[in-house]
């Protein structure tokens, strides 16, 4: 099974290293999130050292995004760019992304996690240095929603987070409605799910893989000509 979308997610790990909004989520179910993510082609985690979950092991088949921050040393941050993860970020801080540029030197992409609330904003905008922007999005919050079309003019790549709002939006809407809302906009890339567990994350997804699941090749039914 491949979920058609599944290029276009990631999971989240703020609860995989310690505990986040109450839960931290054991090893094993980890390794079984990890293993449903292969099965349907979800490609991308998104980690930071903040999360405690920088140095986790990932399949080969997947991507890790890292987000360092000011309490990372010069030569913590230099070794996660020699593992060459999908990109580095820095967490909305503008000396550690000026190291982060320096250490990478085009080993790997170079970003940052932005907040709503951030004067980094129209400098990252024009900034060549910045490959992957990370912002929060929601049906509930689109305080960065006029900047999306911006960033993907300039070449940015988007990751949205948040898109659950630690479930405070799931009292309002389904996980479905949440996710697709996201995907939705052409400008995003990438939507990062945070889960507690893997029968959570089937369940949000569910909507997604009953929609794949009705494709059809049979042209007598695809075909009115032949009805």
């Amino acid at each position: 099974m491949s979920l058609f979308c599944a290029n276009r997610l990631a999971i989240g790990t703020a609860n995989w290293g310690k505990e986040y909004n109450g839960v931290k989520v054991p090893e094993s179910e980890q390794e079984k999130i990890l293993g449903f993510c292969r099965e349907v082609g979800i490609d991308m985690i998104d980690t930071a050292t903040a999360y405690g979950t920088a140095d986790i092991e990932i399949p080969r088949t997947m991507q890790k995004v890292v987000k360092v921050n000011c309490q990372d040393s010069i030569d913590s941050i230099a070794s996660f760019v020699e593992e060459k993860p999908y990109c580095i970020m820095s967490h909305d801080d503008m000396a550690v992304f000026e190291l982060v540029v320096k250490l990478a030197k085009n080993k790997t992409r170079t970003g940052e996690s932005l907040y709503p609330d951030t004067t980094r904003l129209n400098g990252l905008l024009y900034d060549l240095r910045v490959d992957v922007v990370q912002i929060p999005y929601s049906l509930f919050d689109r305080r960065f929603a006029y900047a999306l079309p911006q960033f993907k003019l300039e070449g940015k790549e988007v990751h949205v987070r948040s898109v659950f709002l630690r479930g405070k939006i799931l009292e309002r809407a389904t996980p479905h409605e949440c996710i697709s809302f996201c995907l939705m906009n052409p400008n995003v890339d990438r939507v990062i799910l945070g889960v507690d567990s893997l029968g959570q994350l089937q369940d949000n997804l569910a909507g997604l893989i009953k929609m794949d699941s009705l494709k059809v090749e049979d042209e007598k039914v695809l075909d009115p000509r032949q009805w």
